[in-house]
């Protein structure tokens, strides 16, 4: 069984990658620092409460984002775009990434 850090970490870094932010942007972001973040999309850290709900307020995403699962929930999915892009042109993927954040960049913060 998966470690719960390992999944929430997980899902913050695909809605970062999301929304074109580096590690030090969604940091920047969330007053905390990019070892941090670093740490806590790696699974290595247990971050408290405080800090995923700075996290979940960098991304502008609620916090149960971060635990729910994308399929059941009807959230955005959160598939990891690096598999799904697999075999993929460099080329491609820069635009599929775009893409996707200019859909976002245009979605209501609501709805992100």
């Amino acid at each position: 069984m998966r470690d719960i850090r390992h999944d929430v970490g997980e899902r913050i870094r695909q809605f970062r990658l999301l929304r074109g932010l580096s590690q030090e942007a969604l940091a920047e972001r969330s007053g905390l620092h990019a070892t941090q973040v670093q740490r806590i999309e790696q699974g290595k850290l247990n971050p408290r409460l405080t800090t995923l709900l700075a996290l979940a307020q960098g991304l502008g995403i609620p916090l149960g984002h971060l635990f729910a699962d994308p399929v059941e929930s009807g959230s955005q999915p959160l598939k990891d775009l690096d598999s799904l892009l697999a075999g993929r042109s460099p080329a491609e993927r820069d635009l599929v990434f775009e893409l996707t954040r200019t859909l976002l960049n245009h979605l209501p913060r609501g709805e992100k």
